[in-house]
């Protein structure tokens, strides 16, 4: 009993994923303009997380701006997917060993100056014997909001 809650308890505090980097492209943008939220992500060997546009039976990763006056403002990129043909027909779309995401992030123009703009990535990772619970990691990437010249 005492063995079984251990592994139980590892399990839980278990998490495959690791943000390694998250900033803007470009590093400043006028006010009320828009930039790149470059977010890569390393996943322990075996495990794997699924893709954020393409899914399967797995929930798909996703991600949320929730600093106010900051919103994802189009379509989220991200590098090529392992394509994975499951016995039972489903297709699934994982990445392993590394992730890279590209998020588009507009910003309102109350937003000014040097900023910590929150965010989170929300994801299910797998090994080939489970899954585990769906885990969401906040993170901070910095941008600085210029004021536009006067032309």
């Amino acid at each position: 009993m005492f063995l079984f809650s251990g592994i139980v308890t590892a399990q839980e505090d278990l998490n495959p994923v690791t943000i390694i980097s998250q900033e803007f492209e470009p590093a400043q943008v006028a006010q009320g303009g828009e930039a790149e939220l470059v977010v890569k992500v390393a996943i322990i060997p075996t495990w794997h997380i699924s893709s954020h546009a393409e899914h399967d039976g797995q929930e798909a990763t996703s991600f949320a701006i929730t600093t106010k006056g900051a919103s994802i403002s189009g379509p989220i990129k991200e590098n090529e997917p392992h394509k994975v043909m499951q016995s039972w027909g489903d297709t699934n779309y994982w990445h392993e060993d590394t992730a890279t995401f590209r998020i588009p992030v507009k910003f309102d123009d109350t937003l000014k100056g040097k900023k910590q703009i929150r965010a989170t990535i929300t994801f299910q990772a797998c090994d080939p014997k489970a899954c585990l619970d769906i885990q969401t990691i906040k993170f901070k990437a910095p941008i600085t909001l210029a004021e536009a010249s006067a032309g």
